[in-house]
């Protein structure tokens, strides 16, 4: 999760604008050579604050929220808080109260999320997952407490490990993003650009018909198997299984790609 957190910093930074990541589990010496390791000249528009090297803990709750307006004082120009992780900036329900665990988690991100407006910045939360369970209806699910932070948070990222693969699973809803489910290639260290998960699961050949394709809209499997000097009968497999997948369109017999 901090490495995906690191790809989107570096993304917002590269753009533009200012970042600011508080790293509650790490201390200066592993942020930067974690920074170190996916770019030779860290970005000037990043600023890290350690955890493990401050001397007083970060503040929780609603001293938190205060926290981070001061941050944005101190930084106008940020765009981008990273949080990684959430429990290093959640305070303790007090035993006294008889709200459920929904309604607390209701409020909480709530006020999280008014305070992203009112800064006019965009706050990444990293939080952990439990283990799926066969119930499952999906990703989201899986979010360790109360569905109250899913019913509340305005987008929602899941990271899945790919079976038999470094890769990971990327699902992605949300209020106003359209749903989505990614590939994100692990590249040792750190993620490469998100695929769409079902192109990153396409095997060689298949690739190669859907550049070809790419390359050349309206090309026909004639002229793909002329470029590519393959079996027509493999090509023809490869070609209907990509247009049932919706990867390419078939129309009066030329190809096509979204």
């Amino acid at each position: 999760k901090s490495w995906l957190c690191f790809f989107f910093a570096l993304q917002v930074a590269e753009a533009g604008h200012e970042v600011v990541y508080l790293a509650s589990e790490d201390n200066d010496r592993r942020l930067q050579s974690r920074l170190l390791a996916l770019c030779s000249f860290p970005h000037p528009n990043i600023h890290f604050i350690a955890g493990l090297s401050c001397e007083r803990p970060l503040p929780k709750g609603q001293a938190a929220h205060a926290f981070i307006r001061a941050l944005k004082a101190k930084h106008p120009a940020m765009k981008c808080l990273v949080v990684d992780t959430l429990a290093s900036i959640r305070a303790t329900p007090s035993s006294k109260t008889k709200k459920d665990e929904y309604t607390l988690s209701e409020e909480e991100f709530s006020g999280l999320r008014k305070l992203a407006h009112d800064l006019d910045l965009s706050i990444i939360l990293v939080h952990h997952t439990r283990k799926a369970k066969e119930g499952d209806a999906c990703p989201v699910e899986t979010i360790l407490g109360s569905q109250g932070i899913a019913a509340t948070v305005e987008t929602i990222m899941v990271m899945k490990p790919e079976i038999g693969s470094q890769d990971v699973g990327l699902y992605i809803t949300g209020k106003d993003v359209e749903q989505q489910e990614l590939v994100l290639p692990w590249q040792s260290p750190g993620f490469g650009w998100p695929q769409e998960m079902i192109e990153a699961r396409l095997g060689g050949f298949q690739q190669k018909c859907l550049d070809c394709v790419r390359k050349h809209p309206r090309c026909t499997q004639a002229a793909i198997v002329e470029h590519l000097n393959c079996d027509k009968g493999q090509l023809s497999t490869a070609i209907n299984k990509m247009v049932t997948a919706g990867l390419v369109t078939r129309k009066e017999g030329l190809l096509f790609t979204k």
